[in-house]
């Protein structure tokens, strides 16, 4: 008797769950949908980052010793994109209400970590360069920008760099 019993318990089970109750198919559409827009994102995110390097890259080539020239101000603006990207990377990181929060963390910390160092690279190469040309200003303002926002252990080599960077500058003017 308690064989029968649950044997059709299972076989009830079974039939159910091969039914599936209508709520679970729409969560099961839901979670498919999030899914390919969080990648569809990261894959334009990707993308995006790849235009910026570029435009940095490019920039950087016409870079100058008149600090006002344009392509300067252009450098800029695209690691400070950069940087806004890696912001908007880091709240999704820390988010813990979406679906499919697991892997989503983990593509976002890893993508997070690749704008990070992509921002970096492209202060410190504007910061570089600036200093080399002379453009004190525009040097001063990516090295200060390194040191105020990257932020934690992580980033303590890179910060200890700008601020050497900040002391060359403070030694040219004297």
């Amino acid at each position: 008797m308690k064989k029968q019993f649950l044997l059709a318990v299972i076989l009830l089970l079974i039939s159910a769950c091969a039914a599936r109750a209508p709520g679970y198919n729409n969560f099961d559409s839901q979670f498919n949908a999030s899914r390919d827009a969080w990648i569809s994102k990261v894959n334009k995110d990707g993308q995006q980052v790849s235009v910026l390097m570029d435009g940095i890259g490019s920039d950087i080539i016409f870079f100058n010793k008149n600090c006002s020239d344009p392509v300067w101000n252009n450098a800029e603006n695209k690691a400070n994109e950069l940087l806004g990207l890696a912001r908007y990377r880091q709240s999704l990181a820390e988010d813990n209400t979406t679906i499919f929060n697991q892997d989503r963390q983990e593509g976002n910390l890893k993508l997070l970590s690749s704008l990070n160092d992509a921002a970096l690279g492209s202060l410190f190469a504007i910061a570089d360069s600036a200093a080399e040309l002379n453009c004190n200003i525009i040097a001063e303002r990516n090295y200060k920008a390194v040191v105020k926002t990257f932020i934690g252990s992580r980033f303590v080599a890179h910060r200890e760099r700008a601020r050497v960077g900040l002391d060359d500058l403070r030694a040219k003017r004297k």
